[in-house]
This record gives C-alpha cells, sequence and structure tokens, in this order.
C-alpha cells in the first residue's frame, strides 16, 4: 500500500471518527436555545440592562464547529458565550460594575438562579445538569482597538476577577468574533466546495445548508487533535487548553482536501520556535495581538512541558505509526486505541464525493515557514 493510499484511508477513518465525537445535533439545537432565551431574558424591557442593547452570541469551539463529546458521561458540554452590552462606553461603568450588573440581571430568574455557579474568574455560569453549560462572558466595546479597523471592528473589553480584586485599572482584551472570522478565512475555499457538494447532492440551495452542518478537514482535524489530547491527559490537569491547538492548527492549514494530511502538516509545523519570543511563550490571537493564549505558560512551566510531551506522543501516533502500517485494519486499531471511538465499519481508500472537488493533494511535510499570526498577511 503507498503512503497516499494509506493517507486516504486514514483520512476516511479519521472523518469516521470525528462524526463519533462530534456533538449530536439535537444537543446543539437544545444549546442555541437555552442561550438565545438568557440573551432574551437580558434584554427584556423590564431589564436594567435593556437600555445597553444586550446581545448574546457564541464563542470557542461551540461557534467554529470543533465541539467534541466529553471522555465520560459525567462530563458537561462546555458553551462559550459572551454577554455584549452594545450601547455601555467603558468611561460610564467599570469591571465590577458591568460583572455585578449581568450577574444580578440573571439572578432575577428563579430558573437561572436555582441553576447559577458560584461567580467565575470571568464569566457566570448556568449548569444544565447532565447536559451542557453555559459560561456568559460580561463584554463591552473596545473603542479604541476597533478604531485600527479590519478585523478589530468587533474587538471588546471584559472582566476578569483577579484584576478587579486587584483594582488594576487595565481592563482585559479579547476579539472572539475577530477570531472567527479569522478561522473561517483559514477554509474558507474548503467550505464553499463541500457546502455546495452537499447543497448539489440535496437538492436545495447553499442557503438551505446551515453552517454547522459542514465539517472541513481543518475542522475535523482539530477535533481529532482534541481527542487525542483528552485521552493522553485523561489523569493530568496539565493539558493544553483548546484554543491554543484551535489557533496553532488554523494557522498551519493550507487548504488540505485531505484530513490526514492536514493533521500530519499541523503537527509537523509546531515547533518550540513557533510559539516563543525570546524567553517567553507567544501564540497570540491572530485578531488581538495583545491577548497572549499561552500566558500561563510564562507562569506555569509544567504547562509548556506537557504540550510538547503531547506533541510528541501525537505526531508518534499520526505521523508514525500510521505510515508504517500497510493494512487498513492495522490503521483502524491504532485511531480506535489512540482516540477511544468505534470505527468498527470498512473504509476504502477512495476519496470523498463530497470532497472530490477540494484543492490538490498537498503531501506531508510541505508547510510554510512563516510566521503564521504574522499581520501581513490578508486573511
Amino acid at each position: 500500500m503507498s503512503m497516499y493510499d494509506r493517507a486516504l484511508i486514514s483520512s476516511r477513518l479519521l472523518e469516521k471518527s470525528a462524526s463519533e465525537l462530534d456533538i449530536p445535533e439535537s444537543r446543539y439545537i437544545e444549546a442555541e436555545k437555552h442561550y438565545t432565551a438568557v440573551g432574551e431574558w437580558l434584554g427584556r424591557a423590564d431589564s436594567a440592562l435593556a437600555k445597553y442593547s444586550p446581545e448574546i452570541y457564541p464563542q470557542g469551539s461551540f461557534s467554529l464547529g470543533t465541539v467534541i463529546k466529553p471522555i465520560t458521561d459525567r462530563d458537561e458540554y462546555d458553551v462559550d458565550l459572551v454577554c455584549f452590552l452594545n450601547d455601555l462606553p467603558q468611561k460610564a461603568t467599570s469591571q465590577a460594575q458591568l460583572k455585578q450588573m449581568v450577574g444580578d440581571r440573571i439572578k432575577q430568574n428563579e430558573t437561572y438562579k436555582s441553576i447559577l455557579d458560584k461567580e467565575g474568574r470571568r464569566c457566570w455560569t448556568l449548569n444544565y445538569a447532565n447536559e451542557f453549560h453555559l459560561d456568559i462572558l460580561p463584554s463591552i466595546t473596545d473603542e479604541q482597538l476597533r478604531s485600527s479597523g479590519g478585523l478589530h471592528s468587533d474587538a471588546i473589553l471584559i472582566t476578569d476577577k483577579n484584576m478587579i480584586e486587584s483594582e488594576a485599572s487595565e481592563w482585559p482584551k479579547s476579539n472572539p468574533r475577530g477570531y472567527i472570522k479569522w478561522f473561517k478565512s483559514r477554509q474558507s475555499q474548503i467550505f464553499q466546495v463541500l457546502k455546495s457538494s452537499i447543497a448539489e447532492a440535496q437538492k436545495v440551495t447553499i442557503d438551505e445548508i446551515p453552517d454547522y452542518r459542514i465539517k472541513t478537514p481543518l475542522q475535523i482535524a482539530i477535533q481529532i487533535l482534541k481527542r487525542h489530547r483528552d485521552e493522553y491527559f485523561a489523569k493530568s490537569n496539565d493539558k493544553p487548553i483548546s484554543i491554543i491547538i484551535t489557533t496553532l492548527a488554523a494557522s498551519l492549514y493550507r487548504g488540505q482536501g485531505e484530513i490526514y494530511n492536514a493533521i500530519y502538516d499541523i503537527l509537523q509545523g509546531i515547533d518550540v520556535n513557533m510559539v516563543k519570543q525570546s524567553d517567553r511563550y507567544y501564540i497570540p490571537n491572530p485578531t488581538n495581538n495583545c491577548e497572549n493564549f499561552a500566558d500561563k505558560w510564562n507562569e506555569d512551566p509544567l504547562l509548556p512541558k506537557a504540550f510538547f510531551e503531547w506533541l510528541d506522543a501525537a505526531k508518534g501516533t499520526f505521523c508514525s505509526r500510521v505510515l508504517m502500517k500497510s493494512e487498513s485494519n492495522d490503521i483502524r486499531k491504532i485511531l480506535t486505541e489512540s482516540l477511544r471511538v468505534n470505527l468498527c465499519d470498512d473504509v476504502e481508500a477512495k476519496p470523498r464525493m463530497s470532497i472530490a472537488s477540494a484543492p490538490t493533494y498537498i503531501k506531508p511535510g510541505n508547510t510554510s515557514e512563516r510566521k503564521p499570526w504574522s499581520m501581513d498577511e490578508k486573511y
């Protein structure tokens, strides 16, 4: 079996793995219904927040299409939300006031009050037992950063309990909507190919296909890597946060049409020079260089050590063991054990119809040496 055939078989198996890991559509719709209801409660006419035009929108894996099932049934889906007060200027409030205003309004609803967790560092959390929890992040406009335009036009200021308690005057910055736009731009070509293929197969218009039903090789690659991480760190608290894996993966993705090639190139492209500046670890938000996703790595040396140990393990699984196997059953066994998913169906080495017209095959190792988040590239 050629390396090309092994990559095709691995891609088919990885795609099936992702379908086993993905959030069920019913659960997705249920979460969306709940956070929409929370947004309506915050913005009702009798709410003290109504005059600020509050808005709830998702961020993180839920908005990027990279959610994965928890390892055990005891765990819940984590849905990250932004509570954005459109019309509240920074000069009219403080972090403490903003956090309290949103919390007070949530507590005025008896149902939400009964499932409200204790105040978190940045969020208010609603726990829907055995389903998911909603992390609600209060925010206002980052007027200074938005003035620079482009992807910064959605920049926000958020709250942080530690900074509030230390009476820091500086506000933490974020830009989840800008990040979503950046992420989508990294896979825009293949996304349109897939959406058109599905619409044609179902004999409907492209607009009738919800975005969340599309899974690109980049999204699947991230889901697979996150699951491998979860299994590797099943008994450890040092696992790298998802936003780091997502940012590195999206930065290194080059439009590969096959899932295996995307994973291979992502893993091979990550090294210490990519995530370090001088003597500090630095993985910036591509839409806000002031936000360093690896800031905790500079406080706890065990975190980067754990990340690179996991990276070596992932390379061992996907870049070495898989390519050494010449039988599809052997490849299936490796992936089943590494990801703990059920892969029992036969998978042939042939392209998926949905990505048959995707960008040409990119051989493993063909990655760019340019800093992936340099701002000279127009996404």
